[in-house]
């Protein structure tokens, strides 16, 4: 269970808490001790320290329950326990809302109910209208100050309400609110127009009340009527919240999600994941090896082609074939420069030849219609790259090995080149190498680029060409033969949100995985604590070599 800070407090909470509404006997028939007992252990056993409860839940009884079964898990520091006030629970107009009489009397009661000489997180259940807000915040703070709460919270008000509370605490110095509990959930989420941009922006921390809807994200209830718990049967407020049609195209949306998968898909990781890590569930698989990972690679690569540049090296990709379409074979007198890259991304499959460009927009159009989805090639070029980046000395240390690696460590790609690659594979010796030549103006130079700027491990001066193969995605919208791994029966493979074809974005991530590992490269061999550091040791590396860019 993963652990979480309430806001900008230090109060540790787990990640999700209990409410503990149901605890007694809130929604059908009691509950006896011994399922209570059952129901906190289940709790305590994944990892849940956090407990929510309210001194109106079955009148009290919620907290006696939470109060006496609790310390039989946990000790009084591990638990953080919150509790409610304002609610009706004495006879007359001092026994309900948020006055100072009712909130220190309602504090002292709740402590005798739970057991505790105090609860760490004391909340306002609703706004009082009938109260000022300066009596109410004065009376939780000196709750606080009491020491009867650590902390004190909010739940289900305007935006401008909760911003008041807390001006009004501020100005006073009195304790301010770390918490908001809001009616929040996928069915109800008009707090993401004003109170959770606000908590964000103020550090408040959220704890949704109600995340499940009242049990209906759950499938306590379905679009036809049909009550399916006990709860779901003598709720009738859940009628009120949940009850148009739309709210059931979502609970329908969530259990289509949250269903086991049994369907791998031929080519992608599916199968083998489940059974390498016993899942029944192919989704826990699928969405781990899923490429949006790679967002985060993208966003680490700008930094190093950032570092790059300041080096006097730029890194650009762009995309050479889509399906049975090919760019046109570079002008071998004239090789692409880091100028021909400017306007790639105004083609959108990020080819820089025009015409090839429509025709692998048109490519994709047919087979997309045909249910297709449509691999490709490309490429990535790294300009002014210093010579002996990597090493000749030992296979991990190659910087061919490395940026293969790389390349093929991106979803879906299946083959990887270095400069001519396979095609020197067909050529004779005396075809395959780029001679060397001298001259006092460029130093050591050579006239071809077949090795794609990469001898023995290491950079050679010349630009770094490397391709990326990739397969067309697994994931079709006519699916392909599959078997269901619960049954063992012929089905058809998992129909899944798909794209037609990714090339132009994996170019994109190529360019990002190259940068990595040349700015990995840069550091290795030059090291330097700040840039200038490097700077100098790449100037006096280059002038000890001879190099000229």
């Amino acid at each position: 269970m993963q652990k979480r800070k309430l806001g900008n407090s230090n109060l540790e909470v787990s990640a999700i808490g209990l409410g503990c509404m149901g605890m007694s006997f809130s929604y059908g028939p009691p509950k006896d001790k011994k399922e209570m007992t059952e129901l906190l252990h289940a709790a305590v056993d994944r990892g849940i320290t956090f407990f929510d409860t309210a001194d109106t839940y079955s009148k009290g009884a919620s907290e006696v329950a939470t109060g006496r079964l609790l310390p039989k898990f946990l000790s009084r520091d591990e638990l953080v326990v919150a509790t409610k006030v304002f609610m009706p629970m004495t006879p007359g107009e001092n026994g309900v809302g948020l006055s100072r009489k009712h909130i220190l009397s309602a504090i002292d009661a709740s402590l005798t109910r739970l057991g505790m000489e105090y609860v760490d997180l004391y909340q306002i259940h609703r706004w009082d209208t009938r109260t000022p807000i300066e009596e109410t915040m004065e009376a939780l703070h000196d709750v606080v100050r009491a020491g009867k709460a650590r902390y004190i919270g909010a739940s289900s008000m305007f935006a401008w309400q909760f911003a008041k509370a807390q001006h009004v605490a501020d100005r006073n110095h009195w304790t301010r609110f770390v918490s908001m509990q809001p009616h929040y959930n996928l069915i109800y989420r008009e707090e993401e127009r004003e109170m959770i941009p606000q908590c964000i922006d103020q550090g408040i921390g959220v704890i949704p009340w109600s995340p499940l809807a009242r049990g209906i994200l759950a499938g306590t209830r379905n679009r036809a009527g049909e009550h399916l718990t006990t709860r779901s049967d003598t709720d009738a407020f859940t009628d009120y919240l949940y009850s148009q049609p739309t709210d059931f195209d979502v609970v329908e949306r969530v259990a289509e999600v949250a269903a086991e998968v049994h369907l791998p898909r031929p080519g992608h990781a599916d199968l083998v994941g489940t059974q390498k890590f016993k899942h029944s569930d192919v989704r826990n698989i699928l969405e781990r090896a899923s490429a949006r990972e790679t967002a985060a690679r993208v966003a680490g690569g700008a930094l190093c082609k950032a570092f790059l540049r300041a080096l006097g090296v730029s890194v650009h990709s762009h995309v050479i074939q889509i399906a049975s379409v090919h760019a046109p074979d570079p002008d071998p007198d004239r090789p692409l420069t880091a100028a021909d890259f400017a306007e790639v991304d105004s083609s959108p499959v990020r080819c820089l030849d025009a015409e090839a460009s429509r025709t692998m927009v048109r490519e994709i159009d047919r087979l997309r219609k045909a249910n297709e989805s449509l691999g490709g090639v490309f490429e990535v070029q790294a300009f002014g790259l210093v010579p002996g980046l990597g090493s000749h000395v030992s296979w991990e240390e190659r910087l061919d090995g490395r940026l293969a690696m790389a390349i093929c460590s991106i979803q879906a790609l299946k083959g990887v080149s270095l400069g001519d690659g396979f095609a020197v594979a067909g050529l004779p010796g005396s075809q395959a190498h780029d001679e060397i030549f001298y001259s006092p103006e460029r130093g050591y130079y050579r006239e071809t680029n077949r090795a794609g700027g990469l001898e023995g491990g290491m950079t050679n001066g010349s630009p770094l060409i490397v391709r990326g193969a990739m397969k067309p995605l697994p994931t079709l919208t006519k699916p392909l033969r599959s078997v269901d791994t619960e049954t063992h029966e012929p089905a058809q493979a998992l129909r899944e949100r798909t794209d037609s074809c990714t090339v132009p974005a994996a170019a994109v991530v190529g360019e990002a995985m190259v940068a990595l590992v040349l700015a990995d490269a840069y550091r290795a061999k030059f090291g330097g604590d700040h840039i200038d550091d490097v700077l100098e040791a790449v100037r006096a590396y280059e002038e000890r070599i001879g190099w000229h860019r």
